[in-house]
Formats: structure tokens, sequence, C-alpha cells
């Protein structure tokens, strides 16, 4: 946050620097209110770009665990002390693991992740699913109005089909 600052203010003073001594407060003040803007946009577009990572990143993390309890390799008994969810048993079926995985949460993602601290209650909000992915819902096209919001007890169905 100090490099944004940091950034704005040495964005202003150039703009001002380059306006020029010999040009009339209105024209300064319009330069700086120009590069106001456009250093305004340029973090608003970087703290999107963040977020689309966050979202990227969360994709991953739910998916790659839906697969690990439908092969099995997340189970009760290998990760069943993890989350506050109820796992598939070791030696359950194909279709067990699967019903399970299907019925798991955000909250068990994030839990078995170690990821809570990294996407609190009160952000996870910030993410919708659309289509089975994971995005940022400010990064949703108009095309995308099927966008689901994200809560922790979204189920993994939501967004795996």
């Amino acid at each position: 946050m100090k490099q944004r600052r940091l950034f704005i203010l040495l964005l202003l003073g150039t703009v001002i620097l380059q306006a020029g001594a010999s040009a009339g407060c209105d024209q300064i003040k319009s330069a700086a209110d120009t590069a106001k803007n456009t250093v305004t946009s340029m973090v608003d577009k970087v703290n999107t770009f963040e977020k689309d990572q966050e979202a990227n990143a969360l994709n991953s993390a739910v998916k790659e665990f839906y697969n690990s309890v439908v092969s099995g390799s997340i189970n009760a008994t290998t990760r069943g002390d993890r989350i506050t969810a109820s796992l598939p048993d070791q030696d359950a079926d194909q279709e067990e693991r699967t019903n399970a995985a299907k019925n798991l949460t955000i909250l068990s993602v994030l839990e078995d992740q170690g990821m809570k601290d990294r996407y609190p209650e009160s952000t996870i909000s910030e993410f919708v699913c659309v289509n089975g992915e994971i995005k940022y819902k400010d990064s949703v096209t108009d095309k995308e109005f099927t966008a689901v919001p994200l809560s922790y007890e979204t189920p993994l169905s939501t967004i795996i089909k």
C-alpha cells in the first residue's frame, strides 16, 4: 500500500512539474486531476488483477480437493482431523466418495488446505461461480449473468458439475 501511495505522489508531482511554472492554476489543477484519475484507474486494475489471481487459486484448490476426495486420496483416515465436515471412509467406493465430495463445502477446502486466513468468511463473497469456474465478482461479464455468489457453506456440487 505504501508503494502505491508513493507511486501516486510521484506521478502527481511529475505532472505538476511538466505543467510548468508559466501555466495557470487551472491548467495545473486539470493536469493533477487527470493524473489522479489515471492513477486511480491503474490501482483499480491492479486490485482486480490481484482478486482474479485469488479467484484462480481458490478455483484450483477446490478442484484439486474435490478430485482428491473422489479418487480416495483424501478420506477420513488421511485428513479426517483437518476439517470439520465428514469425509468418506478409506474403503468407500467410487459412488460414495463422489457423493461425499459433492456435499463438502468451500469451508472444507479452506480448512484442509490451510487457507481460511487467506479467504476469511467476510471476503469469500467477493467470489462467484460461473459455469464451473470461480471468478472475482467484478470480473464477471454481462454475458455471465448466472454467477452464483460463494459463501463458506457453498457445496462443491455448485462449482463442480
